[in-house]
């Protein structure tokens, strides 16, 4: 061995070995990580497709009931403020969006709570608009009750103004005043 050098070939020997075994065993390795594979892409995706439906279920449901806010109670409201502003009391505003009520400490409940804020809001500016217009029904409804009085000659009759606060109240008495300066000089 003296006087070879490294990298060269001075004979060869074969070396036998039963594939059969490792194959079996590497089958049955490739086996575990395809079914490992499997199962973890199988968890992956379920676990994906609840993240998602916690989201997008959510959203899809506000998205919905902003839609049908804006169509409805908003839309409503705001034809009824053009009317009332027009002299017409007939449009009556009604309360149809629903709170969501999403129990969710995540981003997706802060948003459905902030809706159902807004939702809130819009229902109490619905009373208000309602409320404004039975007033000016009932201040009208008095007012021609004055107005018919007169005609058959009791010119006596005065409008009840406690039963109205404010401008109304101020109305009420404003025409009281009126007819009492128009009543004093017929009376003397």
């Amino acid at each position: 061995m003296e006087g070879w050098k490294a990298g060269q070939v001075h004979g060869s020997f074969e070396v036998m070995v039963d594939m059969q075994p490792i194959q079996a065993a590497v089958s049955e390795k490739s086996l575990i990580i395809a079914l490992i594979s499997a199962a973890s892409v199988a968890i992956i995706s379920f676990i994906g497709f609840f993240i998602s439906k916690k989201i997008t279920v959510p959203i899809s449901m506000i998205k919905e009931r902003m839609a049908f806010l804006e169509n409805n109670c908003l839309s409503n409201l705001n034809n009824g403020l053009k009317s009332l502003a027009m002299g017409d009391l007939s449009k009556n505003v009604e309360k149809k969006t629903k709170q969501i009520m999403l129990d969710q400490n995540d981003e997706v409940g802060k948003i459905a709570e902030s809706f159902d804020s807004m939702v809130t809001k819009t229902q109490s500016a619905v009373d208000s608009y309602n409320t404004v217009r039975e007033k000016i029904s009932d201040v009208t409804r008095e007012l021609q009750i004055v107005i018919s009085e007169a005609k058959e000659g009791n010119l006596n009759y005065r409008c009840n103004g406690a039963n109205f606060n404010g401008t109304y109240g101020e109305l009420i008495n404003s025409t009281n005043n009126l007819l009492d300066t128009i009543t004093v000089p017929i009376k003397d």
